[in-house]
């Protein structure tokens, strides 16, 4: 009897200490979220639970579905000397907002123009943002790739030698759409 009531005992104590040590999510990862940040990258992405991560050659990213193009991703630029050296002769004094404008538009507004049919590029639009406590600039333009109106999203900071730079690029069908999550 009495070892009975010692392995009822045991089992019990058992039971409840593998049960305490379940936890049900991560809680640094925000509610509705989920983790999308590529191996050893030195900051955090997180994307709503309901798309789907894509961490594939290293990027930091997630799509909402593969039928329609929605896609979010952060890449780290590293300041090169090239950079440097036009940073250091001042080109990003003639840019409203400096040194982020200035990557923008040589560095990441390039890259639009020569992925879209030649001249569909819109104007772009640029304001003030904060990248976790970071100044940052948002800048959104759209352009034909491939027949299709795309629509972008990236918004730049600066940290530590190199441009962090979140993009959120989606057909113009549903960007305003996904563009709260």
């Amino acid at each position: 009897q009495l070892l009975r009531l010692t392995a009822l005992l045991l089992c019990a104590v058992v039971l409840l200490s593998a049960v305490s040590c379940v936890r049900d999510r991560d809680e640094s990862i925000p509610e509705g979220m989920k983790l999308a940040t590529a191996a050893g990258s030195d900051y955090r992405l997180y994307i709503p639970t309901a798309w789907n991560t894509n961490t594939s050659y290293g990027v930091s990213g997630g799509y909402y579905n593969l039928d329609v193009l929605s896609t979010v991703s952060v890449a780290k630029y590293e300041i090169t000397e090239e950079m440097q050296e036009k940073i250091d002769r001042g080109e990003p004094d003639n840019f409203e907002g400096g040194r982020l404008d200035w990557f923008w538009v040589n560095y990441c507004l390039t890259a639009i123009e020569e992925m879209s049919l030649s001249g569909s590029v819109a104007e772009f639009t640029t304001a003030p943002d904060l990248i976790h406590q970071l100044n940052a600039r948002r800048f959104t333009t759209s352009s034909i790739v491939s027949g299709t109106t795309l629509c972008f999203m990236q918004i730049v900071t600066e940290r530590e030698g190199a441009f962090y730079v979140f993009s959120y690029t989606a057909d113009k069908e549903i960007y305003e759409a996904l563009l709260a999550e």
